[in-house]
C-alpha cells in the first residue's frame, strides 16, 4: 500500500508530458564482453545496497545488540552468499530474462494474437512455480498450521490465481481499457470475502498476494507483457504496466476461496461428528486426533454443545 501511495502522490505533483521509449532488450552477440560489463555494473549497485544496510545494522550493533562475534562471523558469511546471490541473479535476468521474456511476448502476438490469453494463463501457472519465496511462504504455512493448510493446495490455488492475472493482464492489453475495471471490483470481492473466511486464510491470502509478485514476475511477465503490447501497438505505460498488480491481487481471492471450501468441508465433519454423539447415548468422552482438537475449532465446539468432553 505504502509504494502505492507514494507513486500516486508522485503523480500528482508531477509536472510536463510523459514521455517513454521501449528499453534495450536487445540479445547481445558478444555474450563475455556483456556478461562482464553486466557483472561489474550489478556488482557495484548490490554492494552499494547491501553496504547501507550494513552500515545501520553497524550503527546499531555498537549501540544496541553488542552481539558476540561468533554470531558477527556467521551474518557476515551470509551476507556474502547474500551479495554473490544476488549479483548472479540479476547479471542473469539483465542478460537472460528480460530479453527472453520480451521477444516471446512479440512473437507471440505477431504470429496468432487469438492465442495470447490463453498462452498467459499458461506462462503465469508455470512461472509462479519458479517464485523462490513462494515456496518458502507454503512450506512455512504447512509447518505453522500443523499440515491443515498442505503446501500443494496453496501452490494449486496460487498457480491457478496467477495464470488467470496473466490471462487477463492478456486481455487488457488486446482490448485496451483501464486497469481500474479490474482492480476496484477484485478488491472489493476480496475483501468481501475476508469477513467470511477463517481469519487464518485471510492474512495467509494476502501475504500470498505480496509474496507471488516477487522477482521473477518483474524481471519475465512485465518484458513478456511489454512486448506484447509493443507488437500489438497499444499504449506501453497503460496497458503493459499493470500485470504485477493483478499478479498480487488474484492470490487474495484464490486463497479465501480455498478457505470456504475447507471452512465447507470442517462443517460437515463436524455434522457427522456431531450426529455420532447423539446416537451414542451415555458417552461424554471423545478422543479426537491433535490435529482435529486443537486446530479445527468447529468440531469441537460442536461436541462441546452436545454436552462432551474432549480429550486429545
Amino acid at each position: 500500500i505504502g509504494p502505492i501511495l507514494a507513486v500516486i502522490l508522485l503523480g500528482i505533483g508531477a509536472n510536463g508530458t510523459l514521455e517513454y521509449q521501449i528499453p534495450d532488450y536487445a540479445i547481445t552477440v558478444n555474450f563475455t564482453e556483456s556478461m562482464l560489463h553486466t557483472l561489474a555494473h550489478t556488482a557495484k549497485e548490490v554492494l552499494l545496497a547491501l553496504g547501507l544496510i550494513v552500515l545501520f545494522f553497524a550503527i546499531l550493533q555498537i549501540a544496541v545488540l553488542k552481539l558476540p562475534a561468533k554470531k558477527l562471523y556467521q551474518m557476515t558469511i551470509g551476507l556474502l552468499y547474500t551479495f554473490i546471490g544476488l549479483v548472479i541473479f540479476l547479471t542473469a535476468v539483465n542478460i537472460g530474462f528480460m530479453p527472453i521474456g520480451y521477444k516471446m511476448g512479440v512473437a507471440l502476438a505477431q504470429a496468432n494474437p487469438q492465442l495470447l490469453i490463453l498462452f498467459g494463463f499458461v506462462l503465469g501457472m508455470v512461472v509462479v512455480l519458479a517464485e523462490p519465496a513462494v515456496h518458502v511462504l507454503n512450506r512455512q504455512v504447512e509447518e505453522v498450521t500443523a499440515g491443515t493448510v498442505k503446501k500443494s493446495s496453496m501452490m494449486i490455488a496460487l498457480s491457478l490465481g496467477v495464470g488467470i492475472s496473466i490471462g487477463l493482464s492478456m486481455l487488457r492489453i488486446v482490448c485496451d481499457f483501464n486497469i481500474l475495471y479490474y482492480l476496484i471490483p477484485g478488491y472489493f470481492v476480496s475483501l468481501g470475502l475476508s469477513f467470511f473466511v477463517p481469519r487464518l486464510y485471510t492474512a495467509i491470502a494476502f501475504d500470498s498476494g505480496g509474496v507471488a509478485s516477487g522477482p521473477m514476475t518483474s524481471t519475465f511477465l512485465l518484458p513478456f507483457c511489454i512486448g506484447t503490447c509493443t507488437a500489438i501497438g497499444g499504449n506501453l505505460m497503460t496497458d503493459a504496466f499493470g500485470v504485477v498488480a493483478l499478479v498480487a491481487l488474484t492470490p487474495l481471492i484464490a486463497i479465501q476461496i480455498m478457505g470456504i471450501v475447507y471452512q465447507i468441508k470442517t462443517r460437515k465433519s463436524g455434522a457427522r461428528i456431531t450426529a455420532s454423539c447423539a446416537k451414542e447415548q451415555g458417552r461424554d468422552v471423545y478422543a479426537l486426533p491433535g490435529n482435529i482438537g486443537s486446530q479445527n475449532s468447529e468440531i469441537s465446539n460442536l461436541l462441546l454443545k452436545n454436552g462432551a468432553k474432549i480429550v486429545t
